[in-house]
């Protein structure tokens, strides 16, 4: 039916059609020349209304362009609409692209990074520390949070952050469960993370875990002390590297004086040691493993004590 009246009357069509773009494209240059003269961040609550967000933009001495924006908002119901939320804007912006985030929920976004091999104090104070992160009673368990970047919006609550983590952590868990090397001996998925935990502590080289994930294997298997430093050294501060008197720390971390898993994870694990803990790599006699000189962070892998006491003698006497 459009079709036949475009058919019989299209000088009338094309005329309407010139004096809509006529009329529209000063209008929109209008607009678009508007612009804010400063910049800054809004916060709008569910008790703003529309003429007083424009009074704390300092942006009230409207000319024609500006009034006919608070017209055309007001007009098309929009100035309802506005979302709650703190917006972001910089001076040159045209004011009606403000409003436009205000009205999509465009709200700005903060960034929390948990990052590799923190434990969970490092973690509960750099969420303490966050000054856009709502404090909130804490439910944060150690290993239990994927590291990554997460953003979120001013005033999120502490431990909605943190959920979102830990449900990350489980999904991908989840999601390199079924393709795990068979014949592994972990009984669960948080067995798993303990093991992950003290792979990120280890090494930062990713095929290293994998090794070092089998050396873990095969000492269980031979019902040998594990002997991984981070874990003799947990929770304390300013610790470099370990002493003797942290190896005669007994508890049940310390996998110096006790044998099997320690009895929970020593720090958030990435997605890399997570893998690696899964697809262990390497000989089913390799026992022993020291760090290489230079900064490479790379290491020996050695079958036996022997071998593996030569090569920390070699390293002592020629550490380069």
């Amino acid at each position: 039916m459009f079709h036949l009246f475009f058919k019989n009357n299209t000088k009338i069509v094309l005329s309407l059609i010139s004096f809509l773009l006529n009329g529209l494209m000063p209008l929109f240059y209008l607009l678009k020349d508007d612009v804010l003269d400063h910049s800054g961040k809004i916060m709008v609550t569910d008790q703003d209304s529309y003429n007083g967000l424009i009074n704390r933009l300092n942006h009230d001495d409207f000319q024609l362009s500006g009034l006919l924006l608070k017209g055309i908002v007001i007009s098309l119901g929009f100035d309802h609409q506005i979302k709650t939320g703190e917006y972001e804007f910089e001076a040159g912006d045209p004011v009606g692209s403000l409003f436009y985030k205000m009205i999509t929920g465009k709200v700005k976004q903060y960034a929390f990074k948990i990052i590799e091999g923190d434990d969970v104090f490092e973690v509960r104070q750099a969420l303490a520390d966050d000054p856009y992160l709502t404090p909130s009673h804490l439910v944060l368990v150690e290993g239990s949070l994927l590291p990554d970047t997460y953003f979120f919006v001013k005033g999120t609550s502490a431990q909605a952050l943190v959920e979102r983590a830990n449900l990350a952590q489980a999904d991908y868990l989840q999601s390199i469960w079924d393709g795990r090397k068979p014949g592994l001996p972990w009984e669960s998925m948080d067995e798993v993370v303990i093991v992950a935990s003290m792979l990120e502590k280890e090494s930062r080289e990713s095929e290293e875990r994998q090794q070092i994930a089998q050396v873990i294997i095969n000492r269980l298997k031979k019902n040998m002390r594990l002997q991984i430093d981070a874990t003799a050294i947990y929770g304390l501060k300013d610790v470099e590297s370990v002493r003797y008197r942290h190896i005669k720390i007994k508890n049940a971390l310390n996998t110096y004086r006790m044998k099997g898993l320690p009895l929970h994870p020593i720090c958030m694990p990435s997605r890399d040691s997570l893998y690696a803990a899964l697809h262990p790599k390497g000989g089913h006699d390799i026992l022993y493993y020291v760090l290489m000189p230079g900064g490479s962070g790379r290491h020996h892998f050695s079958k036996t004590l022997s071998e593996h006491r030569k090569m920390k003698e070699k390293l002592k006497n020629d550490p380069r």
